[in-house]
C-alpha cells in the first residue's frame, strides 16, 4: 500500500496537467512525447497548444516518465 501511494503521489502532477486542455488532447501529446504513439490527429481533435506543452512535459519529467 505504501508503494502504491508513493506512485500515486508521483503521478498527481501528471494527472492534473492532462486536463490543461480538453481530454484526450494532452494525453495524446504525452503519449507521443513518451514514444508510445504517433502524433496523428483526426478532427475534431487538435494538437496540444504550445503554451501548455511545457506544463505537461515538466509533469512527465518530474514523474520519471521521460
Amino acid at each position: 500500500a505504501r508503494r502504491a501511494m508513493a506512485i500515486q503521489r508521483a503521478l498527481l502532477p501528471v494527472h492534473k496537467n492532462l486536463f490543461v486542455q480538453a481530454n484526450p488532447i494532452p494525453l495524446k501529446w504525452a503519449m507521443e512525447r513518451m514514444g508510445l504513439c504517433k502524433g496523428t490527429m483526426r478532427l475534431p481533435m487538435t494538437r496540444l497548444e504550445p503554451e501548455f506543452q511545457p506544463l505537461v512535459e515538466h509533469a512527465l519529467r518530474a514523474a520519471g516518465l521521460l
